[in-house]
């Protein structure tokens, strides 16, 4: 007796990512505010502003321009060094909502009557 409704599965396919990115949305935000207070005081290049740019706004750079430009069928014409920069700078976000998916997938399957994965298949964002 699972919950079947579409409403019900999107809502909870929407909650469970916003918990696995948690973690890396705080380290974004406050590294943001940090960054702001050391432009403010001009104290650049600070640590602060390289860890956002590099920890938070590459990766979501990358994952937003593959999400927008390309589909399935298009991720499978991507060259293996553009699939393992986009992996491994979407690390940060793809490897908490793995371990959640993997987790959570039998809690899923008697809530639901199956899983329902943040990711498609595997750890990466492209496989």
């Amino acid at each position: 007796m699972g919950l079947k409704t579409k409403a019900a599965k999107t809502c909870y396919i929407v909650a469970k990512g916003i918990i696995c990115q948690a973690p890396a949305a705080q380290v974004c935000w406050k590294t943001l505010k940090q960054c702001i207070k050391d432009i403010a005081r001009d104290e650049l290049p600070s640590l602060a502003c390289k860890t956002f740019a590099l920890y938070c706004g590459a990766p979501l750079t990358s994952v937003a321009l593959v999400g927008s430009f390309c589909d399935p069928d298009t991720f499978r014409t991507l060259k293996t060094g553009s699939k393992f920069v986009v992996n491994v700078v979407a690390s940060p976000f793809t490897g908490p909502a793995y371990i959640a998916d993997t987790c959570l997938a039998g809690v899923e399957t008697a809530l639901f009557d199956e899983p329902l994965p943040i990711l498609g298949k595997g750890p990466f964002l492209l496989n």
